[in-house]
């Protein structure tokens, strides 16, 4: 990650900045990890106007990037004075970006959960969703004042699928409460695509929905015919992790292969130690609920699937997280936490053991 670095320093010479616009919220936090790591690196390239030799960027990239980089010795000055004096009551961020009014970044569905990686570094920042936005078209858009995204009415033709009785409803019909599958048709002649994005209606703006994405319907594992889906891996971590008391920081279902079985493995890293019992209490009745889907369970008595399992990591996860889809060519900003994944090699990566 060492070349994210290179966002962080034109961001801090600006003290003005006012608006921070990123996909993922996690983004950021890495990204202030960094200058937390390089703070005299960093530092000293905004006094000198330069990017640090240390820095693995090709010279063609290197030299575009120094034409718009300028001596800013106040600059350096002002921000070695803030690090030293971050015992003030303000965020050391908040103090470093003294202008910062919003930031906009995903706020729904898994995301939701590491929304207090930047809440905690900008408790009086104003942090916004961006709505549903999909590549083949705008959905919903945030207003203020609102619960939620408003539907985009001007933009394209929406119909939504109820996720209960299956019946095609357009917008005026929506009810409250209810969740739906969005299907678009645009002006440039998709028509009626099925996005597979799911949201549920919280409200209405005069009579336009104000709708919460939720996840994709689409998301699933499915290795021998057990379906499971990623909305209901995140409802069941919701509810057992309330009902353990479990603080996590990060917590994923994956597959996994070992000794010629495969089975399902849960990845959780805590916000503090718990002990032995209480994390295979946790594991035990997450397999519980997952054998309350008939296909997943029909998998455990024929021994395609074995038990569940849980993975304790000890730090980094989302570190990791990232290193691993950036070595598969994803680009950072664009990389979503994800509570299902597909991956069989992350007890591999992550620092940590299996709770047995």
């Amino acid at each position: 990650l060492p070349r994210i670095a290179v966002l962080i320093s034109p961001n801090l010479r600006d003290r003005n900045i006012s608006f921070i616009s990123i996909w993922n919220p996690t983004f950021l936090s890495i990204l202030l990890e960094i200058f937390d790591k390089r703070q005299k690196e960093l530092i000293m390239d905004i006094e000198r106007g330069t990017l640090s030799s240390n820095l693995k960027l090709e010279n063609g990239l290197r030299k575009k990037l120094e034409i718009y980089l300028k001596k800013d010795k106040k600059r350096a000055y002002e921000i070695s004075r803030i690090v030293v004096e971050q015992h003030q009551a303000k965020s050391l961020y908040e103090l470093l970006l003294p202008q910062l009014q919003m930031i906009s970044c995903w706020t729904d569905a898994h995301a939701n959960d590491y929304l207090y990686t930047i809440r905690d570094l900008f408790p009086h920042v104003e942090i916004q969703g961006k709505g549903l936005i999909a590549t083949e078209g705008i959905i919903s858009f945030p207003l203020f004042g609102e619960k939620a995204p408003i539907l985009a009415i001007n933009s394209h033709f929406y119909e939504f699928i109820s996720i209960t009785t299956g019946e095609i409803k357009l917008a005026h019909e929506l009810i409250q409460h209810q969740k739906y599958g969005v299907v678009i048709t645009t002006g440039g002649g998709l028509y009626r695509y099925q996005l597979h994005d799911l949201v549920e209606v919280v409200g209405f703006k005069e009579q336009a929905p104000l709708l919460k994405f939720i996840g994709k319907q689409d998301h699933i594992s499915d290795l021998f015919g057990e379906k499971i889906n990623a909305l209901t891996v995140a409802d069941i971590f919701k509810k057992l992790l309330e009902k353990h008391r479990i603080h996590s920081t990060f917590y994923m279902l994956a597959p996994q292969n070992q000794d010629k079985k495969t089975f399902y493995t849960i990845y959780l890293q805590s916000q503090k130690k718990y002990p032995k019992k209480s994390l295979i209490r946790f594991r035990d009745d997450f397999e519980k609920e997952l054998r309350k889907n008939f296909h997943y369970d029909y998998c455990r008595k024929i021994h395609q699937l074995y038990h569940l399992q849980l993975f304790s990591i000890e730090a980094d996860a989302y570190t990791v997280y990232i290193k691993t889809h950036r070595e598969h060519n994803y680009k950072v900003g664009n990389i979503k936490p994800l509570v299902l994944g597909k991956d069989f090699a992350w007890s591999k990566k992550f620092r940590g053991g299996f709770v047995e």
